[in-house]
């Protein structure tokens, strides 16, 4: 779908009327309709998708990942240090929910007059409305989150409004989302709306009925304590997995090998979500974002870090396996690497065919004859073993700086004095290759026995891929699972759909502890803590702030981050966490909501949310 921005915002609620598409023009016909309709997912394309730097702001309080980066804030926000004057928090977080909430409130202004000639055109209108109102309670929603009580411009009439209360905000995008609910269709008749896999690019009603679900199970918890939404929670999830179920070709869970493959921009994982291929634009979750500062010749950005204790707790499994990465690839510049180089060169100059030099490029094997180049150690397709002649996987030839690279751990080696040792997630890590698998170890081969060094270097150096796009799911049919597991036991009692629910989870992670039984949870309440921890392990790093949200419906959000300032220093004397600001300890709820950016409060008079102080209504 061709992205044109309909509406915006020169500021946090004022029209800017050159920007809109005028309502002579935009209501004369259903295909006009359409044309404003691609004003909703322009917001997309700028800080929520395209930045991965401003998400993680949001996303740092939680305990599930951390930053030892300054530059814009990040180590700030994931200590609990961070300040009004964040401009990124303007630019970014703040203003771009309101571009979306502006270019919603024109559809739903005026849809009703379109007029209609026949049910096709009737389809259409409603689909549009829908989509409108469902990214009108989309960035409700969303906003409320993150800072509490936020203005709720429900008009495009450019006043400055006062804070609505959470509850109030609540109420506005469960009714949006019912309207769309109403509105949206379960599948497209028309290509305009399909991906190239055959997926819907815009939400369809089982989003609608997936976002309510998730919007009733977050009010059931703090601040709103909503407990009777259980139910409702329950509901609007198992309509959901019924529909799922009777199309699993369209929503499902994805092999976990092919979860974060990034192959194509649409799955049936994502029940609804973003995909951009604008090359120049890089997407949340980019390599850069994600890369080991000691990998790529020290300019990785290394910004999203795994936070130890939460590692550490990590069940083993594949799916800790897809999640993080434990392993960089670095030059031996050390006596110990050099040395253990030096003696895997030595196996290497004995190897039949061939002979090594030290400046010794990729060897060439296609499988069916030889190829040789100067100064260059030759197998045959019959004794090439990838795993045994180049030691198991340790060492690999980097083409596009001729060096030798060696693989360690990411406890064993640290270039940079003043980073920390740390996992890195590896959800951002794309493969490039057609088969959709993940490989421990990092190892492919080109069809002449190249080694193919994808990853951090080939997605970050060696081509723009990196940088132009990925499906972004805002939400993933996993969550749909856990939302009714947890929802319908502590609405109707603990039972075998809710085992079920959670095992289709776990079953995909492929762990050690295997899958769950009714008699493992002595009550609902046993089993909630269990679908929690699950929860964090399943949309563990930046999955649009999934984590933090529970840790404030829970109300764990010292408890959980109280784990990781007891961790101590490393043998070298090296902090393993950074000291969380005390007064996060001695009162966390001040800390629950965003600050809003400097230059609004100045310009509107608005004060904080303090859930301190009160966590429903705002202080204006």
């Amino acid at each position: 779908m061709t992205v044109m921005l309909a509406a915006s915002c020169s500021d946090m609620l004022e029209e800017t009327p050159k920007a809109l598409l005028s309502p002579d023009k935009a209501f004369s016909s259903a295909q006009a309709l359409k044309l404003l309709a691609n004003g909703l997912y322009d917001p997309y394309e700028h800080d929520y998708t395209s930045d991965p730097d401003n998400i993680f702001l949001m996303c740092l309080p939680g305990d599930d990942i951390c930053s030892d980066r300054s530059e814009w804030n990040w180590e700030q926000s994931d200590v609990f240090t961070q300040t009004d004057a964040i401009s990124r928090y303007e630019e970014g977080t703040w203003e771009t929910p309101f571009m979306g909430i502006a270019a919603a409130n024109q559809i739903i202004e005026g849809y009703e007059s379109v007029p209609v000639n026949n049910e096709a055109d009737q389809a259409l209108v409603n689909n549009i409305a829908g989509q409108a109102y469902f990214q009108r309670a989309h960035w409700l929603l969303f906003m409320s989150r993150f800072w509490g009580g936020i203005p709720m411009p429900l008009v495009n009439d450019g006043a400055i409004l006062p804070k609505s209360s959470v509850d109030a905000v609540f109420d506005q995008g469960v009714e949006d989302l019912l309207k769309a609910e109403e509105l949206l269709p379960w599948s497209h008749s028309e290509g305009d709306w399909i991906s190239s896999d055959g997926f819907s690019v815009t939400p369809l009603k089982f989003a609608a009925k997936a976002w309510l679900a998730q919007a009733y199970l977050q009010s059931t918890g703090w601040p709103l304590k909503r407990t009777e939404n259980y139910a409702k929670a329950a509901q609007k999830a198992k309509e959901v997995i019924d529909w799922a179920n009777a199309n699993p070709n369209v929503l499902g869970l994805l092999p976990i090998d092919q979860l974060w493959s990034g192959q194509g921009f649409w799955d049936k994982e994502c029940v609804w979500g973003m995909g951009y291929t604008f090359n120049g634009n890089y997407t949340m979750r980019c390599s850069m974002g994600e890369t080991p500062d000691e990998e790529v010749s020290g300019t990785g950005w290394a910004t999203n870090l795994a936070e130890l204790y939460f590692y550490d707790r990590f069940p083993e499994g594949k799916r800790k396996e897809v999640t993080f990465r434990t392993t960089i690839w670095i030059e031996p510049n050390t006596d110990a690497l050099k040395a253990e180089l030096a003696a895997f060169q030595a196996t290497l100059s004995k190897a039949p065919g061939g002979s090594f030099g030290p400046d010794w490029p990729v060897r060439l094997w296609n499988g069916l004859d030889n190829k040789s180049t100067p100064n260059q150690c030759v197998y045959t397709w019959q004794n090439f073993n990838p795993d045994t002649d180049l030691a198991a996987g340790k060492f690999f030839w980097d083409q596009r700086y001729r060096r030798w690279n060696v693989q360690v751990t990411w406890d064993d080696y640290i270039k940079n004095p003043e980073s920390r040792r740390h996992p890195y997630y590896a959800k951002g890590y794309f493969d490039d290759q057609i088969d959709n698998t993940y490989v421990p170890g990092d190892r492919k081969y080109n069809a002449d026995g190249t080694i193919r060094a994808w990853g951090w270097e080939t997605r970050s150096l060696d081509s723009d891929y990196w940088n132009s796009g990925k499906l972004q799911r805002w939400m993933r049919y996993a969550e749909v699972l856990l939302i009714y597991a947890e929802a319908q036991a502590m609405a109707h009692g603990l039972d075998q759909s809710c085992i079920d629910a959670l095992n289709q989870v776990r079953a995909r992670a492929e762990e050690t502890r295997g899958l769950a039984k009714l008699g493992d949870y002595a009550s609902a309440q046993d089993f909630q803590q269990a679908v929690f921890d699950e929860r964090g392990w399943e949309f563990a790093g930046l999955e649009y702030g999934q984590r933090w949200a529970d840790l404030l419906r829970f109300e764990k959000a010292k408890e959980m981050n109280s784990n990781r300032s007891s961790l101590g220093a490393w043998p070298d004397g090296r902090l393993k966490e950074k000291e969380i600001n005390p007064e996060f300890f001695a009162n966390e709820k001040k800390f629950y909501y965003l600050l809003i950016p400097a230059s609004e409060k100045a310009r509107t008079g608005m004060r904080d949310h303090d859930a301190s102080i009160d966590p429903i209504v705002p202080q204006q």
